[in-house]
């Protein structure tokens, strides 16, 4: 019997190659799914082998990520790192028409996004006979059918305008697709994303609203700072009889939302400083269209008190870190070599609305903390993106982002951004 053991052995791995050799043929895959950060399977290597990456390995890892949001840039999609229906496009990956439907339809819901025809195959078309009115064409009565085209989608309005966790929320526009709809809220750094959200009349999407998870700094990253800059928070916490640990883990002196009220109302702020706002995205297989202001405010997320230990948290987040860092990068590069580094979000001002964060800036003119509120979208460029962006406009010293501490708020003086990102005057 010992004998047939190298036999067996180079049966398996011959069925083992075959069986490999067959899983990576994928010179004429297709992705049909929405692929991330964590997806497996033959449509993640079918992704690998169209981004012509080193290791086809079927796993979206970081450096999948990576290549995804360089291949999104270069082609003026939205740079998320995900792979939905227009990313699948433009790598040319799209689901193949194996049944008869209309030209770029994939399904019988919906309409074409190359012609417009409904997928369902009835009619949508107007017929005209310009014969009638037009003498250079009555000779021969040429009838014209006339295709209306599917505009990208637009957004109107929301319904709430105000919400917390848990809200449903109804957004009003047009050229919503039946399903597969994404809903996208976002400002500064700040996104939440809410997928495969259908609309029964293509001019209603209905979600219901979680506040986005904001990545901020651990207590590690924080002691990085420059001491100047790390000075101006610490100084007035430990005037205030606080400590770092203020930053860390806001409101955890506080037992519920009656007492954060009251702490704000007794040092000049209010409970409704805490509510982000947000520009509202829809994107489908039409293309992707946004509100044209922050239309929606959403409650940010909020905990108060803390069982762990602060030694015990600061472990707890160096466990952590490495997973988290695959989702929001520890460092967003956003300068050229003349420019700088953007930290990343520090923290949310936790007595007022927005968020800061800290530009090193080479040339030592924009070095300082940068106040981010609620709403900001620049016109040009994105913040958020690593590689090749510059400063841009900023106006100094003209912000305060309003922070917790002991028994009072004290403000970080910081930079404004200007509605133009990536472009000097």
């Amino acid at each position: 019997m010992k004998r047939l053991y190298p036999l067996f052995l180079v049966v398996f791995l011959f069925s083992f190659k075959t069986v490999f050799a067959v899983s990576v043929n994928i010179s004429d895959c297709a992705i049909t799914s929405t692929l991330r950060l964590g997806s497996r399977g033959s449509e993640v290597m079918c992704l690998q082998d169209k981004l012509k990456l080193s290791s086809v390995d079927g796993i979206f890892g970081p450096l999948t990520k990576i290549a995804v949001k360089a291949f999104q840039s270069s082609k003026g999609l939205v740079v998320d790192g995900i792979v939905g229906p227009l990313s699948s496009k433009a790598l040319g990956v799209a689901v193949k028409n194996s049944v008869n439907y209309p030209v770029g339809c994939t399904s019988t819901t919906g309409y074409s996004p190359t012609t417009g025809i409904k997928c369902d195959g009835s009619s949508n078309l107007t017929i005209s006979n310009p014969g009638t009115n037009n003498s250079d064409s009555s000779a021969n009565n040429e009838v014209k059918v006339i295709i209306p085209k599917v505009q990208p989608p637009k957004v109107f309005s929301v319904s709430p305008e105000k919400v917390r966790s848990g809200d449903i929320v109804k957004i009003y526009g047009e050229n919503f697709s039946l399903t597969g709809n994404t809903v996208r809220l976002r400002y500064g750094h700040i996104e939440a994303r809410f997928e495969n959200l259908s609309s029964s009349d293509g001019k209603v999407i209905s979600f219901v609203f979680q506040p986005p998870e904001v990545k901020t700094m651990n207590k590690e990253e924080l002691l990085d700072l420059p001491s100047t800059a790390l000075n101006k928070i610490l100084d007035p916490i430990k005037a205030a009889g606080g400590s770092i640990d203020d930053i860390l883990i806001p409101y955890r002196n506080m037992k519920n939302e009656d007492d954060l009220r009251q702490f704000l109302n007794n040092n000049g702020h209010n409970f409704d400083e805490l509510y982000g706002k947000f520009y509202v995205t829809i994107e489908n297989v039409y293309g992707q269209g946004s509100s044209d202001k922050a239309i929606l405010a959403g409650l940010r997320k909020l905990s108060f008190g803390s069982n762990l230990v602060i030694s015990e948290q600061k472990n707890f987040l160096k466990k952590i870190f490495s997973l988290l860092e695959v989702f929001a990068p520890r460092k967003a590069y956003a300068l050229l070599g003349q420019g700088g580094v953007n930290s990343g979000i520090i923290t949310e001002c936790t007595c007022g609305p927005g968020y800061i964060t800290f530009m090193t800036d080479n040339r030592g003119v924009g070095t300082n903390f940068y106040w981010w509120a609620p709403g900001y979208v620049p016109r040009t460029g994105n913040p958020v993106l690593p590689g090749p962006n510059q400063l841009g406009w900023f106006i100094p010293n003209v912000a305060q982002c309003w922070m917790e501490a002991g028994p009072i708020c004290f403000p970080i003086v910081a930079n404004v951004v200007g509605i133009q990102w990536g472009q000097w005057p």
